[in-house]
């Protein structure tokens, strides 16, 4: 049992941070898409999709770091390694956005191609576009910030970003 808690609290605490600053990201992007659609009468997400949303990217991105490619980047710079999480990321990102477009129009439409039909006539692509880049920007952010952790350590970062100043070193 001790064993069970060790693991879950490991993996829990591992996905916290990610979890967390996505969350703040996506909550921004729902208020954004929210302003917009007062004025273009474009639905908007819920801030409970936003947060549900958080937690499998805060996942995700524990799983995608523990995969092999990370390797080929040992030897390269860091901002190599930012621009190559940044990229997978928002690949895997932009999967889940369409996929979170086209799962209800495949179910209402009770087929897959004909809910890409449908999605292809319906979808607003300044939209859609607008939301990836908006969290594109926020991933590039995210890997920095996470490479910068990793090179400074997590009590020096830490330190760094809610010690006083001058209190870093």
């Amino acid at each position: 049992m001790r064993k069970i808690y060790s693991f879950v609290k490991k993996e829990f605490l591992e996905m916290l941070a990610p979890t967390l600053f996505f969350m703040v990201v996506f909550c921004v992007i729902v208020l954004t898409r929210n302003l917009m659609s007062l004025e273009s009468g474009i639905g908007a997400l819920t801030y409970a999709a936003a947060i549900l949303g958080a937690l499998i990217i805060g996942k995700s991105v524990l799983i995608a770091d523990a995969l092999p490619i990370w390797h080929h980047f040992d030897n390269k710079s860091r901002i190599a390694l930012i621009v190559g999480r940044t990229i997978v990321y928002a690949l895997v990102a932009l999967l889940f956005q369409f996929l979170e477009e086209v799962i209800p129009l495949a179910r209402s439409e009770g087929s897959f191609v004909v809910g890409l039909d449908k999605l292809a006539e319906e979808i607003h692509w300044a939209r859609f576009w607008g939301t990836h880049i908006q969290l594109l920007t926020f991933l590039a952010l995210y890997n920095t910030l996470a490479v910068i952790a990793e090179e400074l350590g997590r009590e020096r970062f830490t330190r760094l970003l809610f010690g006083k100043s001058g209190a870093a070193g």
